[in-house]
């Protein structure tokens, strides 16, 4: 048995095992603060396929499954005037996206596995993860180490959401039960992607947080 894991308690509600995206879920997000700076800077970005979107552009989707590296990915944005950014600015200027993760919430997670098996599938790239991993190694120690019984990252996984393949995977490689296993994510069409493999897919929805939909599931009270 997962060391924390309650059985008894999660089967209880038909639930034995919990998959979490990161962000946008565990930590909050403003994708609109790296648009605006890339769109001020760079020709032919648009909000319809910038990152985190259902169309996002390939050069992202080429990034979070360690396809292009960060260098390639800098350089893949131009100037009018055809220049690359400046490293500094521009990891600074990926990087704003990222909020400030309520502390209250790895105390949270740390209970929340006491009661079911807990997962996290991040589609996530090496800026953003050395970032986060810089962020919060003072702060929150082990923050993907010790919270999860296993975490995937799309860069080092080399799979996506929604992509079907990469839950597929993560179902045979833990054993999962999908029928009993919760997916939750802030995109939609990712949550689709899971449903797909048989995983139960929740939205979590921009008024809701992720303490309060696992209450309405009945895990947590």
């Amino acid at each position: 048995m997962i060391k924390g894991f309650n059985e008894r308690d999660a089967c209880a509600h038909g639930i034995d095992a919990v998959i979490l995206d990161l962000g946008g879920v565990i930590v909050p997000l403003d994708y609109g603060r790296t648009y605006r700076l890339f769109q001020e800077r760079f020709e032919g970005v648009s909000s319809d396929t910038f990152c985190g979107g259902r169309s996002q552009d390939d050069v992202f989707n080429r990034y979070e499954t360690g396809q292009m590296d960060s260098e390639e990915f800098r350089l893949s944005f131009r100037d009018p005037a055809g220049a690359p950014a400046d490293p500094d600015w521009f990891t600074a200027a990926w990087n704003a996206m990222i909020l400030s993760l309520p502390l209250e919430r790895v105390e949270w997670l740390r209970r929340l596995r006491e009661r079911t098996r807990l997962f996290l599938y991040s589609n996530i790239n090496v800026i953003h993860y050395e970032h986060l991993n810089r962020l919060y190694s003072n702060l929150a120690p082990g923050l993907f180490s010790d919270l999860f019984e296993r975490a995937y990252f799309s860069h080092l996984f080399g799979l996506r959401k929604p992509d079907p393949a990469g839950f597929q995977r993560i179902i045979l490689e833990n054993g999962l039960k999908p029928s009993q296993t919760l997916f939750v994510d802030d995109g939609l069409h990712h949550v689709e992607g899971a449903r797909l493999t048989g995983l139960r897919g929740e939205h979590l929805k921009p008024d809701e947080t992720i303490e309060q939909l696992i209450r309405r599931m009945g895990l947590m009270e």
